[in-house]
């Protein structure tokens, strides 16, 4: 997304997806994004490398969780 968004004239079957697509990919990310920052709000003052640890692991923990609960079989499901 980041390719799409920073070059949008660079592929012509793009051009048409690309803000639908920017609208999902954020969206999805949104939640992650939000605990993410919070985190590193609340570590401002310590070391980037703790920044850096301590934020990917709440948004891979983040992921995680969605992760499990969409694989859940009780959860009404679109395909049958």
């Amino acid at each position: 997304m980041l390719w799409a968004t920073s070059f949008p004239g660079s592929s012509a079957w793009l051009g048409f997806a690309r803000d639908p697509l920017s609208i999902a990919f954020f969206g999805v990310n949104l939640p992650q994004a939000v605990i993410g920052n919070g985190v590193l709000g609340i570590l401002i003052d310590a070391p980037e490398g703790v920044q850096g640890g301590v934020a990917s692991a709440s948004v891979w923990l983040l992921w995680y969780a969605v992760i499990r609960v969409s694989s859940r079989p009780e959860l009404p499901r679109i395909v049958p």
